[in-house]
């Protein structure tokens, strides 16, 4: 049996958890010390806990592939392919933490849009309308990129594709109705959602 990186002890383990913490602590502290959202601002729709469901369900599950189905583990060079998932888990957190910034008091965990916001295309929302998300993508990938094994990396494609596509259609609906002609020019601008050039 091949036992993934992050569950034996030893360097590997140090590097992933500490990496982990390092990528995903900031938005738990940012969930817990989030202030109550004005209702009337909230058009969620559940995307909060579906995004969330997606991703812990998505990840949960590729960790009993990577310890169930060894044969899919990739091979070679499987401890480049983790180093390589680490990066990527860290460069998404940098990502993230950038579009956060910008974004500023307008960042919230829900879709929470007021009448009076203003559309920010600033830093990484100049490219791409939806950077934060681009960068949470990365860090799952990233992580399930560790686990070293191609059907783990598959589940949570398939979680974070369901889970942020819902999220972004929901959020996009939002933005156009309250924020009308002054998001729509911005997306005209600004037509990749993650991805310059790809989507």
């Amino acid at each position: 049996m091949v036992t993934p990186y992050p569950l034996v002890s030893g360097p590997a383990a140090l590097a992933f958890w500490t990496v982990y913490a390092v990528a995903f602590g900031p938005d738990l502290v940012r969930t817990l010390r989030e202030d109550d959202p004005d209702p009337d601002a909230v058009r969620d729709a559940g995307s909060k806990y579906v995004i969330a469901a997606c991703n812990a369900g998505s990840y949960g599950l590729a960790v009993l592939l990577a310890v169930g189905v060894p044969a899919a583990t990739i091979r070679p060079a499987r401890t480049a392919v983790f180093v390589c998932g680490l990066g990527v888990t860290l460069v998404g957190a940098a990502l993230r933490w950038y579009a956060i910034r910008a974004l500023a008091d307008a960042f919230h965990g829900t879709v929470h849009v007021e009448r009076d916001q203003s559309v920010v295309e600033v830093g990484p929302y100049r490219w791409v309308r939806h950077p934060s998300y681009t960068g949470g993508i990365l860090m799952f990938l990233g992580i399930a990129l560790a686990l070293t094994n191609w059907l783990s990396l598959l589940a949570v494609c398939v979680g974070v594709a369901v889970g942020y596509g819902y999220r972004i259609r929901i959020e996009e609906r939002a933005l156009r109705a309250t924020l009308g002609d002054a998001y729509a020019a911005y997306a005209e601008r600004t037509s990749y959602r993650l991805v310059p050039y790809v989507y």
